[in-house]
């Protein structure tokens, strides 16, 4: 039986990361899997849901908890250090979700490999979630374009969708953003 075709994008967040004792000037970025739904003509983000006790095709275990994460600091150069790509927050894991990740891992530091071996090695965060994306079949990055902290749903909060080419603008324009906010 052939996997059902999803809409699946990668949103992206920039931020400074949630509480603790972290300098103001530290920043965190993630770029999530999502799925889009289209309920009477309107596009959706959804989450991925994580697999429960059984799996089916069509709940893309693979990709559930799956994000790009890395850590930075504003008044370093480059800002970003580092960006893995690891599964995240995971509640539980039976074996065969462990196959089910570590064969998605592999798959991706196999593709990752051959994309340094062709453009050199990724300079900076959204390079990296853009070469991910290239691996999986994604073609559409989006963020948070409003600032609203009221809203505990996507549909709470209006987002902006676009190709790799401006996920990099995306996150220099956020991460000048914080440091303005950081400086004043």
């Amino acid at each position: 039986m052939a996997k059902e075709k999803h809409d699946v994008r990668m949103l992206v967040t920039v931020d400074r990361p949630g509480s603790g004792s972290w300098e103001r000037t530290s920043i965190e970025a993630t770029a999530t899997f999502v799925r889009m739904e289209y309920e009477d003509g309107v596009a959706r983000i959804r989450n991925i849901p994580t697999p429960a006790s059984y799996l089916r095709s069509e709940d893309l275990p693979e990709l559930a908890d799956l994000v790009v994460h890395a850590y930075g600091h504003l008044d370093n150069d480059p800002v970003f250090y580092g960006a893995d790509v690891e599964y995240r927050n995971v509640f539980s894991v039976d074996l065969e979700r462990a196959k089910i990740m570590a064969k998605q891992l592999a798959k991706i530091g196999r593709g990752l490999e051959q994309l340094e071996r062709e453009l050199g090695f990724s300079q900076g965060f959204a390079q990296k979630v853009a070469r991910v994306g290239k691996i999986l079949g994604v073609t559409q990055y989006g963020w948070r374009v409003d600032e609203r902290t009221n809203g505990w749903s996507y549909d709470d909060h209006e987002h902006r969708w676009a190709d790799a080419t401006y996920l990099a603008n995306y996150v220099d324009s956020r991460v000048e953003a914080l440091r303005e906010k950081a400086n004043a």
